[in-house]
């Protein structure tokens, strides 16, 4: 399963990092995330508004960090998070189409 998450990631031309740290990170309003099944990058078009983007195909969640505050969005479908990582406006996309997909305390994660 890892290799086929560092495949996909290296076809959609993002960097992994979180599988290889063995990272956790502190997530708004949930606490501790282990990034360890997430397949993260830093966002492919230079932006302001996103640090690094984390996303966990089977469970279809997103991680993002803005500002160094980590948000936490569900049922984020592959294409979104493929827009998002293309879009020349991130800010604009990031607040139209994935912004609005928060979490519900049953949603979360491992």
């Amino acid at each position: 399963m890892k290799m086929l998450k560092f495949a996909l990631a290296c076809i959609a031309g993002i960097v992994t990092l979180g599988e290889a740290l063995g990272e956790e990170v502190a997530v708004k309003g949930r606490g501790l995330v282990d990034l360890e099944e997430y397949v993260c990058s830093v966002p492919h078009k230079s932006n302001s508004l996103l640090s690094r983007i984390c996303y966990e195909d089977e469970t279809q969640h997103l991680l993002v960090e803005i500002n160094g505050i980590w948000f936490e969005h569900c049922k984020v479908p592959k294409a979104a998070l493929y827009n998002l990582m293309l879009t020349d406006a991130v800010g604009g996309y990031y607040n139209a189409k994935i912004r609005p997909l928060k979490c519900r305390q049953q949603e979360y994660a491992r």
